[in-house]
């Protein structure tokens, strides 16, 4: 039988006996040289042609890995098998499929073939069986109060921070000068216009042609059109760590050892103590500045004067800054969350001890923050909450606008948020 050419008669043999057939023949990669097992055009098993040689299945993947369905829709998936002599095929139906819900309830239905059907919000994992080998992908349903992957056009990058207009105009900026920008449609990738890819670290702005983007070396400025580079306040090779503007002609920036504000054509520092190492800034107006640095220290701007607040976040590094008018929110290491009340500031602690990141507020009773181990928190005015994510590395920044939040991090993590 392996010596020559045969061909499945699937009207013949039956679905059963030829889908026992073609399981056997794959697992096992029977077949003498040259020999094949082929599918008559317009069947099933049309895809599963060429099963020649001995060869042993080496690996099976499912694809896609990853994929977000609406409540409703199907999706077939494909289990793929690999040879040892470097063939792939599409071993679907001779798979077998098993679907289980990660987030909510009966999440999705699938069938023969790895035919998926999606019913619920939530999450589901996906597995698919060919022997002793085995794979496994993700399913989203999209919906309320679920964290979405999105598959960004530049991947591998991190994205450092998040910021919008609104939920049609969303600005990421990361690695390697990677800009992207989101119109209610679309992501594209802008060019930043640098001669150099320095990594970028922070994205503020006023308004739709109002848009500062820092970096390594790097301030740059969106007009509506283009990004254009600005000559910077000091030839050293200097970070720019955060960007917080007040106004189109009045803007903050905060670098490693300087703070630097910005009226509309020159840059004016503003005298530091010696041994100042900044990172994080937050303003409720344009003569009232916080600039979080190094070892809890904390500085309030008034005008042109910078001092020294007592407070001192436990002596903890201050990783972002954020807030809704004068109510102002530090996040910091082991899990610590500071907020400012428009009179004093006290510290609280989430759920679990996690690395802090980043923080955004809607209102004083909608706040989020993000962590090192890919968790997202949420505060509702009374508690900190854990909400899921499919992430598992750094959460760098988070930004909402309308019933969208969005979440950006490390390898690419670009992530939806709906209400």
């Amino acid at each position: 039988m392996f010596g020559t050419k045969q061909s499945v008669k699937r009207k013949s043999l039956g679905e059963r006996g030829a889908r026992l057939f073609l399981a056997l023949v794959l697992a096992a990669g029977c077949g003498g040289p040259g020999d094949s097992v082929e599918a008559e055009p317009g069947t099933r098993a049309a895809s599963l042609t060429s099963v020649s040689g001995f060869a042993a299945v080496t690996r099976l993947r499912i694809e896609p890995y990853r994929f977000t369905l609406a409540k409703g829709e199907s999706k077939s998936f494909h289990a793929i098998a690999t040879y040892a002599d470097g063939r792939e095929l599409d071993v679907s139906y001779s798979a077998r499929w098993s679907l289980s819900s990660r987030v909510g309830s009966s999440v999705a239905s699938i069938g023969s073939g790895g035919s998926v059907t999606a019913k619920n919000t939530g999450v589901a994992s996906i597995s698919a069986e060919l022997g002793s080998y085995g794979a496994g992908a993700s399913l989203y349903v999209s919906g309320p109060k679920l964290w979405i992957p999105i598959t960004p056009p530049v991947t591998g990058s991190a994205f450092k921070s998040v910021w919008g207009t609104s939920d049609r105009d969303v600005w990421v900026v990361g690695e390697s000068a990677s800009i992207l920008h989101w119109d209610g449609l679309r992501w594209s990738k802008i060019p930043s216009g640098l001669a150099f890819p320095w990594n970028l670290n922070s994205v503020r702005g006023t308004g739709p042609s109002d848009v500062w983007v820092t970096g390594r070396n790097a301030i740059l400025h969106w007009d509506g059109s283009r990004f254009t580079p600005l000559a910077l306040p000091s030839t050293a090779d200097e970070t720019y760590e955060d960007v917080w503007p007040s106004a189109a002609n009045d803007v903050w920036f905060v670098s490693t050892t300087r703070l630097n504000r910005w009226d509309g054509s020159k840059f004016t520092a503003v005298p530091l103590a010696a041994g100042e190492y900044l990172h994080a800034a937050w303003g409720s107006g344009p003569s009232d500045l916080w600039v979080a640095g190094m070892a809890g220290r904390l500085l309030r701007v008034t005008g042109a004067t910078a001092a020294a607040d007592p407070f001192g976040f436990e002596g903890l590094r201050i990783s972002r800054m954020g807030g809704f008018g004068s109510d102002v929110w530090a996040v910091a290491p082991k899990g610590k969350v500071f907020r400012y009340d428009g009179s004093a500031w006290t510290s609280q602690r989430i759920p679990v001890p996690s690395n802090l990141l980043s923080v955004w507020a809607r209102s004083a009773s909608e706040v989020w923050a993000t962590s090192d181990d890919g968790k997202i928190f949420h505060w509702d005015g009374a508690t900190w909450t854990s909400v899921w994510t499919p992430a598992f590395l750094e959460i760098f920044g988070i930004w909402g606008s309308g019933n969208t939040v969005w979440a950006v991090g490390r390898d690419g993590v670009l992530m939806q948020y709906q209400y």
